[in-house]
């Protein structure tokens, strides 16, 4: 480590601009840093190892749309009319994707306790 200290200390020396010499020691110490670890990238979904067995890509899209619905449903406030179809567009599809998602969970099941 005093190596390095002495190394630096003497490079300061011979130069005329400190912060070009910063600049460039900041770089080399982020590249090092990058190099040595990981970055995350953030979470990657991936539907072929899901934490949840049962889980799959049809739950996730039927998932997608019943939100989007409800969504649709409830900003929906001027016509009373429109409001009541989007309700009733939404409730049955949320129907039908609890009703998957049972099937799902249940077929799980019956493969695990087999």
């Amino acid at each position: 480590m005093e190596k390095i200290d002495k190394e630096l200390c003497n490079k300061i020396h011979f130069y005329e601009d400190v912060d070009e010499l910063v600049d460039t020691a900041f770089f080399c110490i982020t590249a090092v840093c990058n190099a040595a670890s990981k970055v995350s990238r953030g979470l990657k979904h991936s539907i072929t190892n899901p934490a949840i067995s049962w889980w799959t890509e049809e739950l996730m899209v039927l998932r997608k749309r019943t939100n989007a619905l409800r969504r649709r449903y409830q900003r929906t406030t001027n016509n009373e009319n429109l409001r009541q179809e989007r309700k009733k567009k939404y409730f049955n599809r949320r129907c039908e994707y609890e009703g998957k998602m049972q099937e799902a969970k249940l077929k799980s099941w019956k493969t695990f306790a087999q």
